[in-house]
């Protein structure tokens, strides 16, 4: 909400207050209004738990404002509590009318109560990382979110000097729809730019593998996103968008870099795409890049900016440290701009420093692959997307090979086949874009003759062009599950990081865990990594997906032996009914409930444990229950 709405929702009950009292009602609205402005500024330098604190006194003060009503709904809404805020959005528009629907806050907030319905909430068992979901097949997703997000936290908090002082808020989301419903971005530059997850409103809003057609890297995403979260409550949100993505891009995937199948640096198609860009003098200007690479122009141009600011923080990083980048993030939070502010870390303005970093970039000689650019792509594809790019003059020749291979295979043509396979192969050569497709192609076969040694180099050598080639890592976990159960368990793993939601890694992974289980050579808990692969398969195979519990639940409606209880909470609190999380945070305003006698669970950060109430409440009562759960400040 922009001040001139807030003050303008603020001044619409004066007009119904008699004459006497209207000018100490201006003095409450204006107070109130200055009050929204500051929980605005805090909001937008991304200080959320002071604004939390505001909004509370704020409401406690003026329960009864409809932009106080708003405001304290918008904070609800960063911390995902969305059924709760569009709650106390409706009592606004119960008393503004209509018309406040305009209100583009209201509208994402009612997006998300809409979005999230009957979402489940799992926190972490450090209790860094909160995981809001859908329940069924996205279940699976969440324990590896605890873990990319608690180990980002870690790595990624030391790299730049900062720890977040409260837990992190994920989302998952069904779809770009959704994800374009609950950040305002339109959903044609989502689409356009292959925007697949977002850190915006204090939350990192994920779209889950399953609306994918091959999944993507996901974690690392996730990953990208709370760097964006660790940058921004750092600087007061004072980054500059191009620094801002050099370093999430930069950092998004230390968090696994001390495992055996880490490569650091640009993926080869990636340091193609900048190589050809470099040669033709055609990067993204970090102008170019604000406010946002979502409304980049194309996908290619986004990945390309990806690409260069990759190496922007590589070059940051290898000739100044960490020390310059923590040192570059403070002066940004103090206020500098981003030529200041690099001067003040590394004695170089924003020219001399793009002019520095351009020689470095030269000077590492990148050289572009062979064939189109158009196979160049950084996003997990499908092989039929590679084939019709195969068609381009250049690449022809290939795409007939493997056309002839694929016809000879089908046909049961197996030695033939072969041969065009190992044709193509050998006529890209060992730096073509889509090598990784022709030795994919290459390894199925030579695994059907019998030949896997040969088949394990064939998937060796896709790797090497597309690092995130899925069925590479899949084959080369299953060929290496007997000889080597560890290295296949980390090849598979790949895989799940992907997509998580195929049986067909869930199945290997689960094989992996069982033979290091019973040979006990490799430390880790293979017992519980058991136990999650065949919940996964379950959940996967639609055999225990969460259906109705026969109780029926509370607030879902009024009937002759409803009842309905107000719960007002100082601080807000998490609402539990009869022991199930209600989705609900505090104030609570008429919420229906059957008659009868109900457990009530209220859940601070400043409690060690829930404070339970019960009560009894009898057909068409109205109870109210307020509780200081905290002691309060001095």
């Amino acid at each position: 909400m922009n001040l001139s709405l807030a003050s303008g929702l603020l001044m619409l009950p004066l007009l119904l207050i008699p004459l006497p009292t209207a000018r100490a009602a201006g003095d409450a609205a204006a107070e109130a209004s200055a009050a929204i402005e500051h929980i605005d500024e805090l909001l937008q330098q991304w200080q959320f738990a002071a604004a939390r604190q505001r909004a509370e006194a704020l409401l406690q003060r003026f329960p009864d404002l409809p932009a106080v009503q708003l405001e304290a709904a918008w904070v609800k809404f960063h911390f995902s509590e969305h059924r709760s805020a569009w709650q106390l959005a409706q009592r606004a528009v119960a008393a503004l009318g209509p018309q406040v629907r305009r209100n583009r806050r209201l509208e994402m907030i009612e997006a998300a109560a809409e979005i999230t319905a009957g979402y489940r909430s799992r926190r972490s068992p450090q209790g860094r990382v909160v995981v809001r979901f859908r329940p069924g097949v996205d279940e699976i997703l969440v324990p590896l979110l605890f873990d990319t997000v608690e180990r980002t936290l870690e790595v990624v908090g030391r790299d730049l000097g900062y720890r977040l002082p409260h837990p992190v808020l994920v989302e998952l989301l069904p779809g770009e729809q959704a994800l374009a419903r609950l950040t305002g971005l339109p959903v044609e530059a989502i689409r356009t730019s292959g925007t697949i997850a977002v850190c915006k409103y204090g939350r990192l809003l994920v779209t889950s593998p399953r609306v994918t057609l091959k999944g993507y890297g996901w974690l690392d995403t996730a990953s990208h996103e709370l760097v964006h979260m660790i940058i921004s409550e750092k600087t007061r949100n004072r980054t500059p968008i191009w620094i801002h993505e050099a370093l999430a891009r930069y950092e998004q995937d230390r968090w696994r870099a001390a495992e055996p199948l880490y490569r650091p640096g640009l993926e080869p198609l990636a340091a193609s795409a900048l190589a050809r860009a470099i040669r033709d003098n055609r990067l993204i200007t970090f102008e170019q890049m604000h406010p946002s690479m979502a409304l980049l122009p194309s996908r290619e141009a986004t990945e390309l900016a990806f690409a260069e600011v990759y190496q922007a923080a590589a070059f940051l990083r290898q000739r100044f440290g960490y020390p310059a980048i923590r040192r570059l993030l403070e002066g940004l939070g103090d206020g500098l701009n981003d030529s200041a502010a690099l001067a003040a870390a590394t004695g170089m303005n924003l020219d001399k420093f793009v002019a520095s970093w351009m020689s470095w970039m030269k000077r590492l000689k990148l050289q572009p692959l062979a064939g189109s650019p158009a196979l160049e792509s950084t996003r997990p594809r499908a092989a039929g997307s590679t084939e019709r790019a195969l068609g381009a003059r250049r690449n022809v020749d290939l795409r007939d090979r493997l056309h002839l291979g694929e016809l000879l295979r089908a046909r049961g043509h197996l030695p033939a086949s072969l041969v065009e396979y190992q044709r193509a192969v050998r006529q890209a050569g060992p730096r073509h874009a889509a090598l990784w497709l022709l030795s994919d192609k290459l390894g199925v076969a030579l695994l059907a003759a019998g030949r896997t040694d040969q088949a394990r180099q064939a998937f060796a050598d896709s790797l090497r062009i597309n690092p995130r080639d899925l069925e590479a890592h899949l084959h080369l976990g299953r060929l290496l599950l007997e000889r080597d159960p560890h290295l296949a368990w980390l090849h598979l793993r790949e895989c799940e990081r992907i997509n998580p939601l195929d049986p067909r890694v869930q199945r290997g992974l689960l094989a992996a865990s069982q033979r290091l289980e019973k040979a006990g050579s490799h430390p880790g808990d293979w017992r519980s990594r058991v136990r999650r692969h065949r919940r996964a398969l379950e959940l996967l195979a639609g055999s225990r997906q969460p259906g109705p519990t026969g109780k029926k639940r509370s607030g879902d409606g009024a009937s002759a032996d409803t009842a309905w209880l107000t719960i007002h909470t100082t601080p807000w609190a998490r609402v539990w009914l009869d022991w199930q999380d209600s989705g609900l945070t505090t104030p609570v305003y008429r919420l229906a409930l059957p008659a009868g006698t109900h457990s009530l669970g209220l859940q601070a950060d400043c409690l060690p444990r829930p404070l339970v109430v019960v009560i009894s409440l009898a057909a068409g009562e109205e109870k109210l229950i307020e509780r200081q759960l905290c002691e309060k400040s001095e």
